[in-house]
């Protein structure tokens, strides 16, 4: 198993230099490098006499006629699916190509075309919010208005850095224990719920420190506080 690993990693060496300067050209955190490593720690040990070589041959197959054409991201994912399906000895096993597709170097990428969107569907949901616990504010663009003060939904405050995290522990937990395919795309879809609702709770708590209370100093904990509550 072990030299078939090897060589699908000479076969896909290019999408290793692009994924390494990715994750560290300082466009956005290189989350992707914690899914690697827990695919790694998976794979660790896990070497098995008479599994089959066939995702290994045919990923690299696909790979080298997507190679030429296909954009890098694409190939990269070609390539992390197929060191996950050799590793996992040709068995399907969800969680672990979850971890390929999360090693990624993606997050950037998802910020430039859904960060705006989400930032507005999260701005608007918290005027409802708290239109509902009788605060009168209006959204403009990314931005709460009460009377006149402003809170800025910044960039972290789209939910998307959230919403990997948590897919991420859902899909480690998937591998941990091997689910199977509808338990692991349901567990994955919660957890991508759960990051919503936190994401919306913590910008509601963020008006509450910075306008209300005129602390925004607190903007940091007030993203631990919604990360860990949405971990538990």
């Amino acid at each position: 198993m072990s030299y078939r690993l090897l060589l699908v990693g000479l076969a896909c060496w290019p999408s290793w230099s692009y994924m390494g300067a990715r994750w560290w050209d300082g466009s956005d955190e290189p989350l992707g490098v914690v899914a690697a490593l827990m695919l790694v720690w998976l794979a660790w040990g896990q070497a098995r006499a008479g599994a089959s070589p066939r995702p290994a041959w045919l990923g690299v197959g696909l790979y080298a006629g997507l190679r030429p054409w296909a954009p890098d991201l694409v190939c990269a994912a070609v390539a992390m699916l197929t060191l996950a399906a050799t590793a996992s000895h040709g068995k399907v096993r969800p969680g672990w190509l979850a971890l390929a597709l999360l090693s990624l170097p993606s997050l950037a990428s998802l910020q430039f075309f859904l960060g705006y969107p989400a930032r507005v569907a999260a701005a608007q949901c918290a005027v409802w919010l708290l239109g509902a616990q009788g605060y009168e504010l209006e959204r403009r663009g990314v931005e709460l208005v009460w009377g006149h003060r402003h809170l800025l939904v910044d960039t972290p405050c789209s939910g998307l850095a959230m919403l990997w995290m948590m897919v991420f522990f859902a899909a480690s937990l998937a591998a941990i224990r091997d689910w199977s395919v509808w338990t692991t795309a349901r567990m994955c879809l919660l957890a991508g719920l759960v990051a919503w609702f936190v994401n919306v709770m913590r910008l509601t708590g963020l008006f509450y420190t910075e306008l209300v209370l005129g602390r925004p100093e607190l903007h940091t904990a007030m993203g631990v506080l919604a990360f860990v509550v949405g971990i538990a």
